[in-house]
């Protein structure tokens, strides 16, 4: 008889042993959102967030060098979700939020701001990087 208590491999296919975090209501961009079409090895539907310049307002400047200096200074962790063997490597979103400011809530990371962040931060070290070799040539 299998040992019932040992972890085993699931497939593709099998349907998952947790319930995954809810979705974020999306309030009136729900319609502009598109659930399905795309599903992950592990069974699991992404969803595509509405980005286009006309469903947007308040538009800012960002200071790249700042959010660099947010996410070295805002702990990385290994975690894994209750309940699930997967693990991650990541923000918590409480720490993410008191860092960024952005989002609707400390307890979600939504994508577009995690994308966003790590956008503005590989802007800020390819200015870094432009900087020192900028230095290096006037040395050399």
């Amino acid at each position: 008889m299998p040992d019932e208590s040992a972890p085993r491999e699931s497939s593709a296919n099998e349907a998952r042993d947790y319930e995954p975090p809810s979705l974020v209501w999306l309030g009136p961009l729900v319609d502009l959102t598109r659930f399905g079409g795309t599903v992950d090895a592990d069974g699991v539907t992404q969803a595509d967030s509405p980005s286009d310049r006309a469903l947007k307002e308040d538009f800012g400047p960002v200071d790249t060098a700042d959010v660099l200096a947010g996410v070295v200074k805002m702990p990385i962790e290994r975690w894994r979700y209750r309940g699930d063997r997967a693990t991650h490597i990541g923000p918590m979103a409480q720490d993410f939020a008191a860092v960024f400011g952005v989002g609707g809530d400390d307890r979600v990371i939504h994508n577009l701001d995690a994308s966003g962040v790590a956008l503005a931060a590989i802007q800020a070290l390819a200015a870094e990087v432009s900087e020192l070799r900028a230095q290096l040539k006037r040395l050399s």
